[in-house]
């Protein structure tokens, strides 16, 4: 398999090319100002990626110098003599390529002669790659003392064998040592897949476009509006990195279990760098590893491997990090988080002191934090932190030292993590998965997703949200809001120091500086110990808080509050109490003072006009303000042709199943799904749904929301879910209607009635369930619940459970069964789950034409004196559509049985009659 890492810009990246360098800085261009000869000794991390296993420093050169080959200002080459014969070296993680088998790899670098005066030979060297464990998997001599006119190219493939985890490419000086050597660039480790079509494609961040090609690949799009075709195969594709919202890991054997440990007893060993796979040590010690627990020791287990910083002395281990491209665009944040241990010896506590570093290749510290590390030694303390990585950095070193005694008992060290933070607000992808069953994640971001041919399975993403910690420093006065989402205010801690029992509370502020609202979040800050509120900043830019002095006194409590700010004394009323109010902005306070001072989390107030005695310690509490941003998943999403599974996730998407039969799943949000031609099964989910199943056999399912439902051609089951269901209409075709929890809307078919033996086999075909549900009937129709005038004699009735049929111009006959009204009918259901109780009562508004209604009634009574015993309600009327006049043409018909039992119908029709026989004729009641 390739694998194919992208960086953090916009790549274009093509499976099926297997020449990805596992490298990094294999052309030691992180060096040099590009415009002048120049050669420079640095340390190991200061050359990214590369390092040296003794004291000695490493040299880079820009330009020619005495006895070497004509070189550009701006090419950096790596010596191997720098004032001595040098080895140069870095580990790479093969764990990926050699799981399933060995791995063959491809090796490439330019290498040149540099003469001393008339000696040639004085520039050998060889070339190793060794495994984690020291044995060397490929090594060549170089005797080159060739013609230094120019640059020489070699290239090999060596194997490694399967389960390997790490391997060290080195150079070594093996010439004299008199500060002339071998000149090496151009360092490329390539994965030679041996024909293998099936990539591991990486895009990582950026806007990339990545083309998986031939063979079942397995493809990630990374953070940004990515561009991803599948191409032929069984694809795997990731819109984002593969886990949701999260964030990629920057660190390599980040918890060192790439490289030792037989997992079975407590063991410890000392190691060189190349023996630990992404580690070094600046210097000439050693790497001390452990699985288990030793004296002095927290509690570990024998399969988990740490790191001790004083292996038989105090020790630097740190780690190169390619960082290249993130911050191209600016500044950006990364989280650094690590677990440590204090390590007692014997009776002394306080030997495991630490420190961490992060610099960049010049030197730069950009975070640094020293640990006393003397807490109890029977756990790990969990460690992070952000670290902001200033604009075009490219690698940064992650380093630990140890500050402790210098006696072989050191802190302890495990899980070092350090990522990017998490982007969601640009990650829109556009997702092709070409030929073959693909499995395709467009995870969050509004993505548009095509599955293409073969059955494939599509899951669209949820929507994510973040947390943004909101502060205001620097002398701003107010908190800048991210957007409109929840905001989240917690106060505690707090201190008094006046008489006054004050009041505070926050204002939201428009664009154009006006309050578009304010609360009092706490009426009397000497009865409160710690508060968290969540507030509405709909309609806001920024937020500020308020302090009423003495505003309990005053009379106000908690809850909204009407805040002037633009008058010459600045006041605040809540029904009959008001007072004067004061700010940060002193330009906002009637005295023009300032009355907060801002002290990092803490805020202090002066609660007396012109700031009285000044001393800003009247109020004081801590305040942190979170608010927690919401990004949309809106994907839009064609299944193409084949059988596929859809589930389109969070947010609002709009889905195609195209040809084949399709398993849609509209997950959360307002959907839009379309099963096209095939025999679909959809299901709306959560949300107010619409859902067209197409041509073809289909299974509708509104779940929960208020959903419409639309057959198409084909014999379909529209199955209507909880809440309010607007729409069941199942178009050409036998179809099947089911309501649900709710208020429900079908549409009549007389074509669903038009088959006695259909009817026969499926029973009831239209089911209104619990809540007050409707019949749409259009045109000349015979609607009858009881199926008689269908040719059913006997069985359950084709129409139950539904209490209003709402006609329209056109001719139409109504007849129901009056003891199904008195059973089944109910009321409006204003909310799913809770029983509407009893109606006793049916509705026929047929509009225009001449309609009949016919109630089938043995024994029962027409009372024509009798008033209604079923009313409608406002919300049934409003459900129905009915206007006030439409109102006024129904007829109240009260039936009563011997039993004692009423029901009322409703009705505008011409003829109204009962088992057949008309009540009235021409205005006279029979």
């Amino acid at each position: 398999m390739a694998e194919i890492n992208g960086t953090t810009n916009a790549d274009f990246l093509y499976g099926d090319d297997n020449n990805q360098n596992l490298l990094m800085n294999g052309d030691f261009e992180d060096w040099g100002n590009d415009s002048s000869d120049q050669w420079g000794l640095f340390q190991d991390h200061q050359v990214a990626g590369w390092y040296t296993p003794g004291s000695m420093k490493i040299e880079l050169q820009q330009g020619d110098f005495g006895g070497t080959p004509t070189n550009s200002s701006s090419n950096t080459v790596l010596e191997l003599d720098s004032t001595g014969n040098t080895w140069v070296q870095q580990d790479v993680d093969v764990s990926s390529l050699t799981s399933s088998g060995d791995a063959s790899l491809s090796l490439s670098f330019d290498y040149a002669n540099r003469y001393k005066g008339d000696n040639h030979s004085t520039s050998q060297f060889e070339v190793k790659v060794m495994d984690s464990d020291g044995n060397v998997l490929y090594s060549k001599y170089f005797d080159n003392t060739q013609s230094n006119e120019s640059y020489h190219n070699f290239e090999v493939d060596f194997s490694v064998p399967a389960g390997t985890t790490g391997v060290t490419l080195r150079f070594e000086g093996k010439g004299q040592s008199d500060s002339y050597g071998a000149l090496i660039d151009n360092v490329s480790l390539t994965n030679n897949a041996n024909g293998s079509l099936n990539d591991k494609i990486n895009g990582f961040e950026g806007n990339d476009y990545i083309d998986g090609g031939q063979g079942n690949d397995t493809l990630y799009g990374g953070e940004g509006n990515d561009t991803i075709k599948g191409g032929e195969g069984d694809d795997t594709i990731y819109g984002n990195k593969g886990f949701g919202v999260g964030e990629r890991e920057l660190m390599v054997n980040g918890g060192f279990e790439l490289t030792y440990g037989d997992n079975v007893s407590n063991q410890w060993g000392l190691f060189h760098d190349h023996q630990v796979t992404g580690w070094y040590t600046p210097g000439t010690n050693k790497i001390e590893l452990q699985q288990g627990t030793f004296g002095g020791t927290p509690q570990n287990d024998v399969t988990n491997t740490v790191l001790e910083l004083d292996s038989h002395t105090n020790t630097w281990v740190q780690q190169d990090v390619n960082v290249s491209g993130l911050s191209a665009d600016g500044d950006v944040v990364l989280d650094l988080s690590f677990d440590y241990a204090n390590r007692y010896r014997g009776t002394d506590t306080a030997t495991s002191q630490f420190e961490v570093k992060v610099f960049d290749s010049a030197g730069k510290v950009l975070y640094s934090k020293y640990f006393d590390n003397t807490q109890a030694n029977d756990h790990y303390e969990q460690f992070s932190t952000e670290v902001v990585l200033p604009q075009g950095v490219d690698y940064v070193t992650i380093r630990f030292e140890a500050e402790g005694r210098s006696d072989s008992y050191g802190a302890l060290i495990d899980n070092v993590s350090l990522k990017q933070k998490v982007n969601v607000e640009d990650d829109n992808d556009t997702i092709y998965g070409g030929a073959g069953n693909d499995t395709i994640y467009g995870e969050h971001g509004d993505d548009e997703i095509h599955g293409g041919d073969g059955d494939d399975t599509i899951y669209g993403g949820n929507e994510a949200s973040k947390t943004f910690d909101l502060e205001h420093i620097d002398g701003a006065t107010v908190y800048n809001l991210q957007g409109e989402d929840t905001v989240t205010i917690s106060v505690s801690n707090f201190t008094h120091s006046a008489a006054y029992n004050n009041s505070i509370g926050y204002y939201v502020i428009d664009e154009n500086g006006n309050i578009v609202r304010a609360a009092v979040i706490a009426d009397n800050v000497k009865n409160v110990s710690d508060l968290s509120v969540d507030i509405d900043v709909s309609g806001g830019v920024s937020f500020g808080m308020f302090l009423i002095p003495d505003g309990d006194r005053k009379g106000f409590d908690v809850g909204s509050v009407n805040l002037n700010l633009s008058g010459t004394a600045s006041s605040i009323t809540q029904g009959t109490a008001s007072s004067v109010v004061y700010v940060s902005n002193a330009a906002e306070n009637g005295d023009g003072k300032d009355h907060e001072k801002v002290d990092g989390d803490t805020s202090k107030w002066e609660d007396l006009w012109n700031l009285g005695d000044n001393d800003f310690n009247d109020t004081t509490f801590t305040i942190t303000v979170e608010q927690q941003k919401l990004y949309s998943d809106n994907d839009t999403i064609y299944g193409g042709n084949g059988n596929d599974f859809i589930h389109s996730g969070g947010g609002d998407d709009v889905v195609y199943g195209d040809a084949g039969d399709d398993n849609i799943n509209g997950g959360k949000g307002d959907d839009i799904l379309y099963g096209g031609d095939g025999n679909d099964t959809i299901l709306g989910g959560q949300g107010n749904d619409t859902i067209y199943g197409g041509n073809g056999d289909d299974i509708l399912r509104g779940a929960s929301g208020s959903d419409k439902l639309y057959g198409g051609a084909g014999n379909d089951y529209l199955e209507a879910g909880y809440d309010d269901d607007y729409i069941l209409d199942g178009g050409a075709g036998l179809d099947l209607y089911v309501g649900s929890e709710g208020n429900d809307t079908m549409y009549f078919d007389q074509e669903d009635f038009s088959d006695l033996n259909f009817l026969k086999e499926k029973g009831t075909i239209y089911i209104g369930d619990r809540g007050f549900d409707k019949l749409i009937a259009d045109g000349d129709v015979n609607v009858d619940l009881t199926g008689k005038s269908y040719g059913l004699t006997s069985g359950p009735k084709p129409i139950a459970q539904v209490e209003a049929v709402i006609g329209d111009e056109g001719n139409q006959t109504v007849t129901a069964n009056a003891f199904a009204i008195n059973a089944q009918s109910d009321p409006f259901q204003a909310e799913s789950l809770t029983d509407p109780g009893d109606w006793d009562g049916f509705v026929a508004y047929l509009g225009a034409g001449d309609d009949t209604f016919n109630l089938e009634a043995v024994g029962w009574t027409y009372d024509a004196d009798a008033v209604p015993t079923a009313e409608l309600s406002a919300d049934m009327i409003a459900f129905m559509g009915l206007t006030n006049t439409q109102v006024g043409e129904l007829d109240a018909y009260v039936f009563e049985h011997s039993s004692g039992e009423t029901i009322t119908i409703w009705t505008d029709a011409e003829q109204v009659t009962q088992d057949g026989n008309a009540l009235f004729d021409g205005g006279n009641i029979f």
